[in-house]
C-alpha cells in the first residue's frame, strides 16, 4: 500500500506590502523577500509539528503517547494467568480446562475454549505485532471495545517489541522537523524525542511563480493525516504566518523611526 503523504504549501501570498518594505530596505533589516518566506516555513513547520497530536512538543506529549504505544499492546497480547482468569469469570471449568490443556501442551485445545469463551486466539509464541496491525483502526490506535487480548503462552519476545514501538513515539512530528532541515535559514529548535527519528519521514521543495518564493513541505509518515486534522493544520499555518509579519513590520517600523 502506497503511504498517504499531508502536503502543506506556504505561499507568500497576503505578505505583499511587507515584501515591498524588505526589497526597500533589505540591507537594513538583514533579510531578502526569499529569506522571509524560508523564516515563514520554518516557523510554519515548528507549528504544525506542534499542533500534531497530541499537541505541543514537551516531555509531556513524549510521555502520552509512549503510554498510548504501551497500552496498545497489552489490550492486544496478555499471558496465561489473566487468560485464565478472564475465563473463570464467565466459566470456572472453562478456565480450569484451559489450564490443563496448556500444562500439557495441548495449544490448539487452549485455542478452541478462549475462542468459545473470549473470542480471542491462544498463541503459542509471540507473532511479531500481527494481531496489533490487525486490530488498528485506520487511525493506528486499537479501541477499547477492540475486544479480549490475545493469550500468549510464551509471552518471549514481546518485551523487546514494546521497547522497539515506544522508540518510535513522536515519528510523525519528525516528519514536520525532517522537512524544515530542508528549508534555508535558522531551524527552530526541537526536542530531541522527536530529532531522533531517522529515515525519510519529511522534506522541503522551492520554486518560483513570477516573483514569489512558494515552499512547499511534505510529511511521508503514513498515518499523519490522522493525527493532523485540516482545522489544525489551517489553525497552525495561519497563526505561524501572524507571527512573522508581526515580527518583521515591528522591525521595519523601528527602523523608520
Amino acid at each position: 500500500m502506497a503511504k498517504r503523504q499531508k502536503f502543506v504549501t506556504m505561499k507568500v501570498e497576503g505578505l505583499g506590502e511587507l515584501l515591498s518594505d524588505l526589497k526597500r530596505l533589505g540591507r537594513k533589516v538583514g533579510m531578502t523577500s526569499g529569506e522571509a518566506v524560508s523564516d515563514l516555513a520554518q516557523t510554519g513547520t515548528r507549528g504544525l509539528a506542534a499542533a500534531t497530536l497530541p499537541k505541543g512538543l514537551t516531555g509531556k506529549q513524549e510521555a502520552k503517547l509512549k503510554e498510548s504505544i504501551d497500552m496498545d499492546i497489552k489490550q492486544t497480547y496478555t499471558g496465561v494467568g489473566q487468560t485464565y482468569h478472564r475465563l473463570s469469570k464467565r466459566s470456572r471449568r472453562a478456565g480450569a480446562a484451559y489450564l490443563s490443556a496448556v500444562k500439557s501442551g495441548n495449544t490448539q485445545g487452549a485455542d478452541r475454549i478462549t475462542e468459545k469463551y473470549l473470542s480471542a486466539n491462544t498463541l503459542a509464541s509471540f507473532d511479531s505485532g500481527s494481531a496489533l496491525r490487525r486490530r488498528r483502526t485506520s487511525r493506528g490506535r486499537v479501541p477499547n471495545q477492540g475486544g479480549n487480548p490475545e493469550a500468549l503462552l510464551n509471552r518471549s519476545g514481546v518485551k523487546s517489541f514494546t521497547k522497539r514501538k515506544l522508540k518510535r513515539a513522536g515519528m510523525a512530528k519528525a516528519g514536520w522537523y525532517q522537512a524544515s532541515l530542508g528549508i534555508k535559514g535558522k531551524a527552530r529548535t526541537y526536542p530531541k524525542w522527536v530529532k531522533g527519528h531517522k529515515g525519510n519521514l519529511g522534506s522541503a521543495k522551492y520554486s518560483r511563480r513570477r516573483t514569489s518564493t512558494i515552499i512547499t513541505v511534505s510529511n511521508n509518515v503514513r498515518y499523519v493525516d490522522y493525527l493532523l486534522p485540516q482545522f489544525l493544520l489551517n489553525r497552525a499555518l495561519k497563526n505561524s504566518h501572524k507571527a512573522v509579519v508581526r515580527k518583521y513590520k515591528k522591525q521595519i517600523e523601528k527602523l523608520k523611526i
